[in-house]
């Protein structure tokens, strides 16, 4: 089996900044796609307090992008001649040092979908 994990971390600066509207520079153009999480999920995020929001806009970072790794030809392909890989989102804390599963790991085209709700209603315990 092979694996493609894509890995985000909670207390993310570029997060923060796409969260808060903040111009840094050259990767203001890199946090354009969060920035477009932040609004495409806003109704998720606008009830949590600004700790939770900026943690959860990490978590849906994350699971958008492993949605993007799975969308490539590259993960198509790999799929469509029967290889086995599974692609799974996860999100580091830095505060303890765990790796949390964010409930995203399909390993086909036909998983896609199904993980991405699963993964979208999903908020992994950090206790």
């Amino acid at each position: 089996m092979r694996e493609i994990i894509v890995c985000g971390h909670y207390g993310c600066g570029g997060v923060r900044a796409a969260l808060d509207g903040t111009k840094i520079g050259l990767i203001d153009n890199w946090l354009r796609h969060v920035q477009d999480i932040k609004s495409r999920h806003w109704a998720q995020l606008e009830p949590l307090t600004d700790s939770q929001r900026a943690d959860r806009l990490c978590e849906l970072n994350v699971i958008e992008q492993a949605m993007h790794v799975c969308d490539t030809t590259i993960v198509h392909d790999a799929w469509t001649r029967q290889q086995p890989l599974v692609v799974h989102a996860w999100i580091y804390a830095l505060t303890d040092g765990r790796l949390h599963d964010l409930a995203f790991s399909p390993s086909s085209v036909a998983e896609t979908a199904a993980a991405h709700r699963r993964a979208l209603a999903h908020r992994p315990s950090r206790q």
